[in-house]
């Protein structure tokens, strides 16, 4: 049997396990279970078999919570997924304090595929913009200058959808509900 104890930062903890995220974000156990078992979601720590228990980091956390809010507005459980183990490879942990907002950018390519990307972008980008025309997330002052017109403008056909998720609303309401945890 394989114990593990929740390390504290301050004072909140940063190992999470399945009880701990039903509380926090008010999903039902069998659900979140639902979402592990199909792979929708993981834990940093798979659980080892009965008597152990997944842990789960802040961070896949954060990720766990993405994926309530995306299948909640509409997106598909396999869209979600994708669009979290995007979020969850992000080099930076995304989850960090500086990251304010997700894009999300989805692509039609020639032969029907759908390609999806993401952006994290941090607090510290104010002089940056979104460029509604492609999705892509640039700086402000590069933005007008004709030499980059093949980098950030492209055809108003390639791109499907564009959301952006306000990540530090979603991350300030995970922390305070995990503090209560």
């Amino acid at each position: 049997m394989v114990f593990v104890i929740p390390t504290i930062r301050g004072d909140m903890k940063t190992d999470f396990s399945t009880l701990d995220i039903v509380k926090a974000l008010n999903i039902e156990r069998e659900r979140l279970r639902d979402w592990m078992t199909r792979g929708y979601v993981k834990p940093s720590v798979e659980a080892e078999g009965q008597g152990t228990r997944a842990v789960f980091t802040a961070h896949d956390v954060y990720g766990v919570a993405l994926f309530r809010d995306l299948v909640g507005r509409g997106f598909s459980r396999e869209r979600a997924s994708a669009i979290v183990k995007l979020f969850m490879k992000q080099k930076g942990e995304p989850g960090s304090k500086k990251t304010s907002y997700i894009i999300i950018r989805e692509s039609m390519e020639g032969d029907g595929v759908i390609e999806t990307t993401i952006e994290c972008v941090d607090s510290d980008s104010s002089d940056h913009t979104v460029d509604l025309k492609t999705g892509h997330h640039i700086p402000r002052i590069l933005k007008d200058l004709p030499m980059l017109k093949d980098v950030y403008y492209k055809d108003d056909n390639e791109w499907r959808i564009l959301y952006a998720v306000n990540f530090a609303a979603l991350r300030k309401e995970v922390d305070a509900a995990l503090g209560g945890v």
